[in-house]
């Protein structure tokens, strides 16, 4: 099968327009700012937040999972809505890590 000049130029006009266009994309990514770099203040400015709007009242165990060294908690809570005036119940679960012989606090999960 045989090209012509024109097919050819046309060819490569192309793909140098694709490369370009692929370096460019990568600089201008390279430019842009870590997508979670303040992943965890936010995550944690809400969860704050919503603890103050949601004050939990009471809780109790109702199942753990073991998957050493972590040790996931899950808790039936009753919660307070402060914009209603009612209360709610609500599941939540907190993770304990024990790398080190003393259970730290990892995770904790909350549906508001």
């Amino acid at each position: 099968m045989q090209f012509s000049k024109t097919q050819i130029a046309i060819a490569a006009g192309a793909g140098f327009l694709v490369l370009l266009g692929f370096f460019l994309y990568l600089n201008w990514l390279n430019s842009q700012p870590p997508v979670l770099a303040n992943y965890r203040q936010r995550y944690a400015a809400f969860i704050c937040d919503s603890e103050v709007k949601h004050p939990l009242l009471a809780w109790r165990l109702v199942d753990w999972e073991d998957r050493p060294p972590l040790r996931i908690l899950h808790y039936s809570g009753k919660r307070h809505n402060q914009g209603e005036g009612s209360s709610y119940e609500e599941l939540l679960s907190v993770t304990l890590d024990n790398r080190s012989g003393v259970w730290v606090v990892t995770k904790y999960d909350s549906l508001y």
